[in-house]
């Protein structure tokens, strides 16, 4: 069963069960002075301006002791409330790097899409 999130950068799964794999923190939303999701079944596809496009997706690790057991790092989005507006700043992180998208100044098309795991 699918557990969906619909935010202004597009719809989020934020469901556990990931067939094969480990989600190494709990997927979910936390609601505070900041929104903050972690997603093990949802990539970040940005298109910026000439056509270039940078994907953001959880990350998968295999334990060397242990290579049957495959684990995913979660992506994490985080949106910052700016002068009440929810959604006005995005930060987009996955293991390795962190991606700040200014919403309401952008000129790039940013979708969500299916994290399927290789």
């Amino acid at each position: 069963m699918q557990n969906l999130v619909y935010t202004s950068i597009g719809t989020i799964d934020i469901d556990k069960n990931v067939e094969g794999y480990i989600c190494s923190e709990e997927p979910g939303v936390t609601l505070g002075r900041e929104v903050i999701i972690k997603t093990c079944k949802t990539r970040v596809k940005i298109t910026g301006e000439g056509g270039n496009k940078r994907i953001i997706e959880p990350f998968i690790a295999t334990s060397c002791m242990n290579p049957d057991v495959k684990t995913i790092i979660p992506l994490t989005i985080r949106a910052v409330y700016d002068d009440n507006k929810l959604w006005h700043v995005v930060y987009v992180s996955s293991q390795y790097e962190t991606v700040q998208l200014d919403l309401e100044n952008n000129t790039m098309v940013i979708t969500t899409e299916e994290f399927v795991p290789e």
